[in-house]
């Protein structure tokens, strides 16, 4: 696995650090060199029309209800753009149905801020809280109140090699996308500097889309994307299972973290 760091210059490293053969998948600063600047509050991702117009067919042949549109149209409900002010850098997060009003993203998006503020697809700016982060696992959870009822359930178990599965997020920080994709695997953690396996997806990643949820064919959350594997090009994801043991709330760290290292 090739793996390269990416630093933001004079911001000091995180204390959780990152083997040099991952790339995070978080969008860099406003202006850095071949990212999209972080679009100003109140400002819609893309109108309807447009963002449906672009949006391939499902090659996996799922049908009506495991589509990218379908997909796409289930994520505008519960997949929002993510701005972390303090470290002045973007990702996604979302909402979970998991009895309460938690909203998932990566600690890596997390770090360095005590709130991030998350917008809708169609522009609609709501803050956050960092409640708490994982210390083996790149996950964190935030408290918000979103604008519309939309969440996602997560799924019961871990998803299967070859499962074919769907990213909803904002890469580069630009309009709401979803790509279809399969997992292909799982991973030693060990290998990203992180505690418990993780999968390994076919789906395209690009900086913005940490803290995107990775969804199987009936939209249920079977992992968190967090990373890149830059040898293979494939997405790097934390599985379900791990979720579910963040949300229990035993392994929910509040402490603080620097910021993550990004692209310059």
């Amino acid at each position: 696995m090739s793996l390269r760091r990416h630093r933001r210059p004079g911001r000091r490293r995180p204390r959780h650090g990152w083997p040099a053969a991952v790339v995070l998948a978080l969008g860099a600063a406003a202006g850095g060199a071949g990212c999209a600047p972080d679009p100003p509050p109140g400002t819609a991702a893309v109108p309807v029309a447009v963002t449906a117009a672009a949006v391939a067919s499902d090659p996996s042949g799922a049908g009506a209800s495991g589509t990218t549109g379908h997909i796409l149209t289930e994520a505008r409900g519960f997949v929002f753009r993510a701005r972390n002010a303090a470290c002045l850098s973007v990702g996604t997060a979302f909402a979970v149905t998991d009895g309460s009003a938690s909203v998932v993203t990566n600690r890596h998006v997390a770090a360095g801020a005590t709130h991030l503020d998350l917008s809708t697809w169609d522009g609609r700016d709501f803050t956050s809280q960092v409640a708490g982060h994982a210390n083996a696992e790149d996950l964190a959870v935030l408290l918000a109140s979103p604008p519309g009822p939309g969440s996602a359930p997560l799924a019961a178990a871990d998803p299967l090699a070859g499962t074919p599965v769907y990213v909803a997020g904002y890469p580069l920080g630009n309009q709401l996308t979803v790509t279809s994709g399969r997992v292909l695997g799982t991973v030693a953690g060990a290998q990203v500097g992180l505690g418990g396996p993780v999968m390994e997806i076919s789906n395209p990643i690009q900086h913005g889309n940490s803290g995107s949820p990775v969804l199987d064919p009936s939209g249920n959350v079977v992992g968190v994307v967090f990373a890149l594997d830059t040898a293979t090009g494939d997405g790097l994801a934390m599985p379900v299972s791990q979720l579910r043991a963040l949300l229990s709330g035993a392994a929910l760290d509040p402490a603080p973290l620097a910021c993550a290292p990004v692209s310059p």
